[in-house]
């Protein structure tokens, strides 16, 4: 049986010599032999005529297309969202919840409708799909299974990943960018991840043959130094069911988004009373052990007011925190040289040191008048040889009290009283330490743009575009000339869909058209592989580019920087928002080459100097190149051309921001990462239909958002004086949940939301791992003071705008 391909091409082959024929068969009798070589040279030519004009009936032209022109409101009501393949909805057996807490809920999780939110609560764990894992407390984090009812499997594989798994084909065992993996029992509804040992370079270092130190400091969180910023990544986590053979049964899916790291913080304003008011911290009435007996025993007390000999034995104090929120699940005392100020407890100026326990801990369990917190002084403050008979120094003591939020990766802080204590054998003359204010050399922002989305127009398959100029012998199958086809230029738009006015001698070939396209299951198969072999593809020339042509990155670094990029094709894309099924990924490779150069280099291990900078714009210009090679070839068309692709025009592309970076020092700047939203919120009256509607189908929630939430995005080094463009894509709400088994976002809903609603707050920021604040002015002038009180002028970047999804947004510094 001859294939779709086959019969297009012998149609079109039909075409040609029946046009000839049937001009030549019916021209008059009893010619001269001369006469009739003219009329068979007239036949040719009159066949050529017919095909031409059928070929360039094919030609559209942009500025009159009803489809180019249609609105995005037109081009999003015409897509079928139970069949798209842009979006491709998983087939995946199970679902997978994962704890709020470390503690195991007290029941399994399930999949029934909820048309509320769960009400969050901070001490008691409940299942949901997203989780913020606090790397302070304990590490290990309870996961529940609801496996479709059609399923047995032999058992389950869980993985965790550093970037959005593959959802269906390929190794869905063995993915890239996988982590570690581990068996549970078929039979199992619940299961346990300790992320301590979760979080492991070992396997990926051995993939990529990249050093585990060096990967270290890439995927995984530095450990937390006392005033440093905290750091949270964004890791992911799916669950595989395994038949009796050992294969995946479904498909994988793209796994649940898991942040682990150090909680942030809201800003509490704690001058307010009555609204964030100070609870009480409890000290003895001197220094050293609490409690005794007879005239003047070491009781606790309210004053907050004390002192410290530093020639006594015992040079420490106790206390202990009393009245702080019943929801609280951290305590954090500490100690500064300077009062406190700021809304931000981490970073706090001055501090000297801090402890912090958690729930379930026995030093929180117990905490009372005979389990307190105790400071040894000695470990940070002066010795007393060192101090002036009249001299002392004023330290400051408080607890943060820390409450988990709805939102994951975020807590709130409320503050104890002060206490004061005076640090000397006399209590004449204080120490008066200097206050300085330190630049962290943080890029600054010089540019922001937001793209909304192009949604795909109906029919997007029969719409391609030349990318190479075909000659006349190929188009009219050796009976052309060998010159170029003139109509078909580079860029010339083509349009496949058969054309009902079109005559007889093109109704074979429009015939063979409808075929090819008739099984859409077929043809989407064919652009699935077109994908993974342009992938193949990249990896390939990516890999020769390193080897071949950057002079400028030295032999020590070219292996690991060739793995590297192995990488970012396999898992790397995939980190920043390109789903690994799209097209037109060459489009959206190219809006970050830069970024993904920069990635790629620091990955490698490659400084950020001024050699990553030059070898930078070499790696960055190859990557847009080797994207352009591996995808400027044919797509799969009925035509069986090796000359055009699907036209991008007509494709789906999602919606994205622009963040431009500059580092205007001397020196690299720090990593960090980047998170980001939009919102919108329904007013409370004078809703408006959209608004009413979306609140009754929504349980009456009345926060809305068109994308899911950014999180952990990695942010490079940059080079001194370079400039770099961080694209972050987003992936719209359609067909997913505002909260746990929420009811969906279906086309109708969303396109309310989408674009009816009115401005969204859209906010992005960047977070940099950044020190304490004193090593960070040591490192740029090594004479820095040690005995002055160091706090950083800024800690990072807040980029946002208001405005409608569907409106494109512009700034530039």
């Amino acid at each position: 049986m001859k294939s779709k391909k086959t019969v297009m091409i012998l149609s079109f082959v039909v075409l040609l010599l029946i046009s000839s024929i049937l001009i030549y068969v019916l021209r008059p009798k009893n010619q001269p032999e001369k006469e009739e070589e003219e009329e068979l040279i007239v036949a040719n030519e009159l066949a050529y005529d017919i095909v031409n004009n059928a070929l360039q009936s094919m030609i559209v032209d942009p500025t009159k297309d009803p489809l180019l022109l249609a609105t995005p409101e037109e081009r999003f009501d015409q897509i079928d969202f139970d069949k798209r393949f842009f979006r491709p909805v998983f087939d995946t057996k199970v679902s997978l919840y994962v704890a709020t807490l470390p503690q195991r809920p007290s029941t399994p999780a399930n999949n029934r409708l909820s048309n509320q939110p769960l009400i969050f609560s901070p001490n008691a764990s409940l299942y949901q799909q997203t989780a913020f894992i606090d790397s302070s407390t304990s590490p290990t984090r309870w996961f529940s299974i609801v496996k479709d009812p059609s399923v047995t499997p032999a058992k389950y594989v869980w993985q965790v990943g550093v970037a959005p798994f593959a959802g269906a084909g390929g190794d869905q065992l063995n993915p890239g960018g996988l982590l570690s993996s581990g068996d549970v029992a078929g039979t199992a509804a619940e299961f346990s991840i300790d992320f301590s040992k979760a979080l492991n370079v070992a396997k990926l270092s051995g993939r990529l043959n990249i050093s585990q130190d060096r990967l270290k400091s890439f995927y995984l969180i530095p450990t937390l130094k006392m005033g440093a910023m905290p750091v949270q990544k964004t890791y992911y986590v799916r669950v595989l069911p395994i038949d009796a053979e050992g294969k995946v049964i479904g498909d994988g899916g793209t796994g649940m988004a898991v942040t682990y790291g150090n909680p942030f913080t809201l800003p509490t304003n704690n001058i307010i009373i009555g609204i964030n008011q100070r609870f009480d911290m409890l000290t003895p009435r001197f220094q050293g052990e609490p409690g005794g007996r007879g005239e003047f025993p070491n009781s606790f007390n309210e004053i907050y007011q004390k002192s410290i000999n530093p020639s006594y034995e015992s040079v420490y104090y106790c206390f202990v925190p009393k009245n702080y929120p019943v929801a609280a699940t951290s305590l954090v005392l500490q100690v500064t040289k300077t009062p406190f100020s700021g809304s931000v407890w981490n970073t706090v100026a001055g501090l000297v040191y801090q402890k912090r326990i958690n729930a379930g801990e026995a030093a929180f369990d117990t905490l009372d008048e005979d389990h307190w917190l105790q400071v040894d002084f000695k470990s940070f403050a002066p010795a007393n040889e060192t101090l002036n008979d009249n001299q002392f120094i004023t330290y400051y003591v408080r607890t943060v009290a820390l409450t988990p939020t709805a939102d994951p990766g975020v807590m709130s802080a409320k503050y104890s009283k002060t206490v004061t204590i005076q640090y000397g054998r006399d209590t004449t003359t204080p120490v008066i330490f200097e206050n300085i204010k330190v630049d962290p050399h943080i890029p600054e922002v010089v540019g922001f743009s937001y793209t909304p989305i192009q949604w795909e127009v109906t029919n997007w398959q029969f719409h391609y575009e030349v990318i190479r100029q075909p000659l006349e012998s190929e188009i009219f199958l050796g009976f052309g000339s060998n010159k170029p086809y003139e109509p078909y230029k580079v860029g010339t738009k083509l349009d496949f869909t058969p054309k009902p006015e079109d005559d007889s001698w093109w109704d074979d070939v429009k015939n063979a058209i409808s075929d090819f396209f008739s099984d859409l299951t077929d043809y989407l198969a064919k652009i699935t592989n077109w994908v993974s072999s342009t992938y193949a593809n990249l990896k390939t020339g990516l890999v020769k580019l390193v080897a071949d042509q950057l002079p400028l990155i030295p032999d020590k670094w070219r292996d690991e920087l060739a793995v590297v990029l192995e990488g970012l094709v396999d898992y790397g894309l995939a980190s920043i928002g390109i789903p690994p099924t799209l097209p037109n990924f060459d489009e959206l490779t190219s809006l970050g080459k830069d970024y993904l150069a920069t990635l790629a280099m620091e990955t490698a291990g490659i400084p950020a100097s001024d050699l990553m900078k030059d070898g930078l714009v070499e790696l960055g210009e190859g990557i847009v190149e080797n994207v352009g090679s591996a995808s400027n070839h044919a797509t799969p068309n009925p035509m069986n051309w090796d000359f055009v692709k699907l036209d991008s025009d007509y494709l789906y592309r999602p919606a994205y921001v622009l963040i431009t970076l500059h580092n205007p020092y001397d020196h690299p700047t720090p990593i960090g990462t980047l998170s980001g939203y939009n919102e919108y919120i329904i007013k409370s009256e004078n809703r408006s239909y959209s608004e009413e509607q979306l609140f009754a189908r929504f349980g009456g929630n009345v926060y809305f958002s068109t994308f899911k939430v950014v999180s952990g995005q990695k942010v490079p080094s940059l080079a001194p004086g370079q400039t770099l463009v961080i694209p972050v894509f987003l992936e719209e709400m359609t067909g997913k949940s505002y909260w746990t088994n929420g009811p969906k976002a279906d086309q109708q809903s969303f396109r309310m939301i989408y674009f009816n609603l009115g401005d969204f707050e859209f906010n992005f920021t960047i977070n940099y791992e950044l020190p304490n604040a004193y090593e960070t002015a040591k490192a740029q002038n090594p004479n820095a003071l040690k005995e002055a009180i160091y706090s950083y002028s800024t800690t990072g970047n807040s980029i946002g705008f208001k405005g409608y999804p569907n409106d494109a947004y512009e700034w530039h510094k």
